[in-house]
């Protein structure tokens, strides 16, 4: 059988004895990512003694965007062509995370301009700017403004 077409999701529980009571997680993982032990490495380091998971799940959205951030920028970092830098496969996952990327992204061209801009275009479905001639830093600004306001 199967699993990768018969699975969607498959929710995970980690170290947990028969004698262990333990709270219901919202996380859930792809069975292509548990495969790959590509979560494990977060809920690990966050197990205490008593077997319980100790990691919000804006502290694994963070640590997850963070390390698709690193990765996608070590693969296109050299690139011109924006077509391969937004094709990234670490790009498109970011995309994935939706909303929930945004104040991610602006956390991050707020410190460090780049081309991940271009992703808040894509989840939002908006420009900041008509101007097509607009830098990357310009553009990382203006995006920078425009979602603070809505924070204060």
């Amino acid at each position: 059988m199967n699993l990768s077409k018969s699975i969607k999701m498959m929710p995970i529980i980690l170290g947990l004895s028969p004698n262990v009571s333990h709270a219901k997680t919202e996380l859930l993982f792809s069975e292509s990512d548990f495969i790959k032990e590509t979560y494990f490495k977060y809920a690990k380091s966050s197990i205490n003694a008593d077997h319980n998971l100790q990691i919000s799940s804006q502290q694994f959205y963070k640590q997850r965007f963070n390390d698709l951030y690193k990765k996608w920028y070590s693969n296109t970092m050299l690139y011109s062509n924006p077509r391969m830098i937004i094709e990234d496969e670490s790009f498109q996952t970011i995309l994935k995370m939706g909303d929930m990327a945004i104040p991610l992204i602006i956390e991050k061209i707020e410190v460090e301009p780049s081309q991940l801009v271009w992703a808040l275009n894509i989840i939002t479905k908006k420009k900041i700017s008509n101007n097509s001639k607009i830098s990357i830093a310009e553009a990382c600004k203006s995006w920078v403004k425009h979602e603070k306001q809505y924070l204060v």
